[in-house]
């Protein structure tokens, strides 16, 4: 297939100069393939071996999609909304080399404390409250908890991640 004109991003990626395909992604660890894209080609993650992560936006439907070897990549996003930022994606536990910091409760966060990633070992609470100062409590966050739990939230969290309680349930209580 001739593609015509091509342009790459500053991460590395190749798109058609109306940038509705993607034709070769950049080996970084993780890629939000651009707000646009309508079809993904074949093979554009050979040679990827750093990609752990792909956002893929809503204006690009699976079956645009060319082969990805799903076994390679550790996480696959789709969206089915406008991408939200960095710092409110609920999503983005990516810290590229931040130090992850845990809490007497075994409760892991990001970036200065502002993203909650989720627990860690054995953490089982009946009620947690998030410090003051977190904006975003990633997906998932609370899973593992074998406890209903009561979430006491402060007013600075602006977004909270899809399925962060266990099968057990839990409440979120704004302060």
């Amino acid at each position: 297939m001739e593609y015509g004109d091509i342009r790459t991003d500053n991460q590395g990626a190749v798109y058609t100069a109306d940038k509705k395909w993607l034709l070769k992604a950049p080996n970084v660890k993780r890629y939000m393939i651009r707000e646009g894209t309508e079809c993904v080609a074949e093979d554009v993650f050979v040679g990827c071996d750093l990609l752990e992560c792909i956002y893929i936006p809503y204006t690009c439907p699976a079956d645009s999609i060319g082969d990805i070897d799903w076994c390679n990549i550790g996480y696959i996003r789709f969206w089915d909304e406008p991408y939200l930022s960095e710092e409110e994606n609920p999503d983005s536990n990516w810290y590229d080399g931040e130090q992850i910091v845990r809490d007497e409760k075994n409760v892991m966060y990001v970036n200065d404390g502002k993203r909650l990633l989720g627990t860690y070992g054995t953490f089982s609470e009946r009620r947690y409250v998030v410090p003051d100062g977190v904006i975003a409590i990633c997906d998932n966050a609370f899973v593992f908890n074998e406890q209903y739990l009561e979430l006491s939230v402060p007013r600075s969290v602006k977004v909270i991640g899809h399925d962060i309680f266990s099968q057990e349930g839990g409440r979120i209580v704004f302060r």
